[in-house]
């Protein structure tokens, strides 16, 4: 079998989104970034890119860029969602 990664936010048809959707390490800033409320839009495709480019860091160095998500754990994930 092929892997085949797809998306990138074309599941909507939107061209901007409210719902917080996915997993939280793959989670652009936008999404996940708690200081937002939750009427805050943001667009799913640039959302899906960014997704992506975590894809491709795990698959290249088999491991993510922070080792936990959870927001008041880590200060580099800490770091990442607030900027």
């Amino acid at each position: 079998g092929t892997a085949q990664i797809g998306d990138f936010g074309l599941a909507t048809e939107e061209a901007l989104c409210r719902d917080r959707v996915g997993t939280t390490s793959t989670m652009s800033p936008e999404v996940f970034n708690r200081k937002h409320s939750s009427l805050s839009l943001y667009d799913p495709k640039k959302a899906g890119i960014w997704a992506l480019g975590i894809v491709f860091w795990q698959l290249k160095l088999r491991d993510l860029p922070w080792q936990n998500t959870n927001y008041d754990a880590e200060d580099d994930f800490k770091r990442y969602v607030d900027n």
